[in-house]
């Protein structure tokens, strides 16, 4: 009803919690579910959200697993724990459309963008290969994190290895919106009603995991905002 707020908490119950590992999530009001990406099982789930149901597609395609030979690296040094083990996620940043037709979506650990359309992404009557076949290629827009669209259709891309944030337009155009060199690792993305990208940065790159135990991140983290053009 208008007005009145309802509150729901789901499980996953059907999901693999042992190798599933949920990261983001976009909201598709007018088919009523949430598309979640899931870099432990290189997939993407779908979610009922009246239901609390569950699918899981496009999973360990060309699209959503990572390409173990990309090496992310800082300073001249790639990015590996200490049992020399590089870091590496499948499909990770996501983003919807606000007319909630492109879903886009690509792993970390690869350069190309992908979108499909998310009627096809609800069909549950396609088949996995079928499904596959609907996905478009955009192109390469090099390492990035975090994914979210504005109004106008750009799409949004987060990357620590050059301290970017850049934008896709829907015509498929690369633009750089900001270089600067405290953005490290730019990733959680939020537009506010006052034409700004808001963003906060990981610092993943500097953490203790991947610098044989020692922490070289920067305190306090810091939230950024930057006009949208």
């Amino acid at each position: 009803n208008k007005g009145k707020i309802t509150e729901r908490i789901y499980y996953f119950e059907d999901l693999d919690k042992t190798k599933s590992g949920l990261n983001d999530i976009r909201v598709d009001v007018k088919k009523n579910v949430a598309y979640l990406s899931d870099p432990g099982q290189a997939a993407i789930i779908i979610l009922e959200l009246k239901t609390g149901k569950i699918r899981k597609v496009l999973e360990k395609t060309s699209y959503t697993l990572a390409d173990p030979s990309i090496i992310l690296y800082y300073d001249g040094v790639d990015m590996r724990d200490k049992n020399g083990k590089p870091f590496i996620s499948n499909v990770n940043g996501i983003a919807l459309t606000h007319d909630f037709k492109y879903f886009y979506f690509k792993p970390i650990n690869k350069t190309n963008l992908y979108r499909v359309e998310t009627k096809y992404l609800v069909d549950q009557n396609l088949t996995n290969k079928e499904l596959e076949n609907k996905v478009e290629d955009m192109g390469n827009v090099g390492i990035t994190h975090g994914l979210i669209a504005d109004k106008k259709g750009n799409i949004y891309l987060t990357t620590s290895l050059d301290y970017t944030i850049k934008y896709i337009t829907p015509k498929g155009k690369l633009h750089t919106l900001v270089q600067d060199y405290r953005l490290l690792w730019p990733d959680f993305l939020g537009i506010g009603t006052d034409g700004y990208l808001y963003f906060s940065c990981a610092q993943l790159q500097r953490h203790a995991k991947w610098n044989n135990g020692v922490s070289k991140e920067e305190f306090p983290f810091q939230l950024f905002k930057i006009k949208l053009p």
